[in-house]
């Protein structure tokens, strides 16, 4: 049996490899120090959302149906996969501007994730009332969130 909560280990799972990508950067001491600040910065942010999203985990009612069915989970977790493939690019950074506009970009594309899985779990009108719809939901406005922040710094930073 799969459950909403599978899902989300794995959404913890890539925060946290995203914390310690930014980590890895800011640490880096050939980089300017703006860029390894700004790099802190993001990786505490990716820090907050696994813990973020662990919070949402604990929460989640375990006598109320959370189940995902096979095929959906699996193609879930295909998606998943594929953008944990997709972050493992190499980047490299040479200014402040470089870090935000990958960490949008990387917002955007999970963000697009999160939408993709959101729309599987939707099989017909009555899902949408449903505790893993309101979960995911509760997910999306966190990572919109972070979106919204991102493009405020690189408007700011512009």
């Amino acid at each position: 049996m799969y459950t909403i909560i599978d899902l989300i280990d794995k959404l913890i799972s890539i925060e946290k490899n995203s914390e310690e990508g930014y980590t890895i950067v800011s640490e880096n001491k050939e980089l300017s120090e703006r860029v390894r600040i700004i790099a802190k910065v993001f990786a505490k942010k990716h820090r907050r959302h696994a813990d973020k999203y662990a919070d949402i985990k604990r929460k989640i009612d375990l006598d109320v149906n959370i189940e995902i069915d096979f095929f959906t989970y699996d193609k879930a977790a295909k998606l998943i996969y594929e953008f944990v493939k997709l972050k493992r690019t190499n980047v490299v950074y040479s200014n402040v501007k470089d870090v935000v506009d990958t960490a949008l970009r990387f917002q955007k594309e999970g963000l697009s994730l999160l939408l993709s899985i959101h729309g599987l779990l939707i099989k017909s009108h009555a899902d949408i009332g449903t505790e893993n719809y309101k979960i995911l939901s509760d997910i999306i406005a966190e990572e919109k969130k972070h979106i919204r922040e991102l493009e405020k710094l690189k408007n700011e930073s512009a």
